[in-house]
């Protein structure tokens, strides 16, 4: 996974990543308080959150999908 973009905006800094989950393009933001950082280390300080938060909305987002899945097959049954 990799940060697509990193936007820098008054005291905040915002990054993009783009996932491909199942074929299914998903875009993810979040957004950090950068007070008192320059733009090089802002960039790089927020990264593992930015990774963390990614990764467990990936995988609520997959089970989501596993959980409608099964819904409608059984509601196909």
């Amino acid at each position: 996974m990799t940060v697509n973009k990193t936007v820098f905006l008054k005291d905040k800094v915002w990054y993009l990543s783009v996932v491909n989950i199942k074929g299914e393009y998903c875009a993810f933001w979040s957004c950090h308080n950068r007070v008192g950082m320059n733009d090089n280390v802002a960039s790089k300080a927020f990264e593992r959150q930015h990774y963390n938060e990614v990764i467990k909305l990936t995988k609520e987002k997959l089970q989501n999908k596993f959980v409608a899945n099964n819904q409608i097959a059984q509601l196909q049954n």
